[in-house]
C-alpha cells in the first residue's frame, strides 16, 4: 500500500495537514539536533560545576 491508499480519518489528516503546514512556515526557527545536543551540554557542564 501507498501512503495515498491508506485512509485516515478526517481529525488526523486535518492534523497531519497543519502540522505539515507549520513545519514549512517555521523552518527558520528551528535548530539542529547537533547544536541542541551542544547547548543543552553546556547547560548540564555549568550546572556542575557549581
Amino acid at each position: 500500500m501507498t501512503d495515498d491508499e491508506i485512509p485516515l480519518p478526517r481529525a488526523q489528516q486535518t492534523e497531519l495537514d497543519r502540522r505539515l503546514a507549520t513545519f514549512e512556515t517555521d523552518r527558520a526557527p528551528g535548530v539542529f539536533w547537533e547544536d541542541l545536543k551542544a547547548r543543552l551540554a553546556g547547560v548540564t557542564d555549568e550546572r556542575r560545576k557549581r
